[in-house]
């Protein structure tokens, strides 16, 4: 019996390392990635602020100001329900023979975008 709970302590304490290294991480990538917001007084009272940069046939769609973004569903589960990833800071994608940016990483043409003011 002991030896079991000291198992599952140990698995939970593993767990819990794991997700607070990871969260820090997450953290660090995402501040560390932004551009600068335009100052306040070149915003013209915006609620939120995108900036779109492409290198090599990639293409990235940064939040820099009051939003979050991810990546519109493609289908619903047959329980009705959808999925959608956690919005964060940033999507990444390709530019598609349509010209539009699309995440490439599941070799779709969704090219829609989903954002919520922050």
């Amino acid at each position: 019996m002991v030896r079991s709970a000291l198992r599952v302590f140990f698995v939970a304490g593993l767990v819990g390392v794991g997700w607070a290294v990871g969260h820090a991480q997450t953290h660090a990538q995402a501040g560390a990635a932004l551009a600068k917001p335009a100052p306040p007084e070149l915003s013209a009272n915006s609620d939120f602020e995108l900036q779109v940069f492409s290198e090599n046939g990639e293409v990235e769609v940064r939040c820099a100001r009051g939003c979050k973004l991810t990546w519109a569903p493609t289908v619903a589960r047959p329980d009705g329900q959808v999925d959608i990833l956690v919005p964060g800071d940033k999507v990444r994608g390709i530019v598609t023979d349509q010209r539009c940016v699309a995440n490439g990483w599941n070799g779709s043409s969704n090219c829609h975008i989903l954002g919520w003011k922050k």
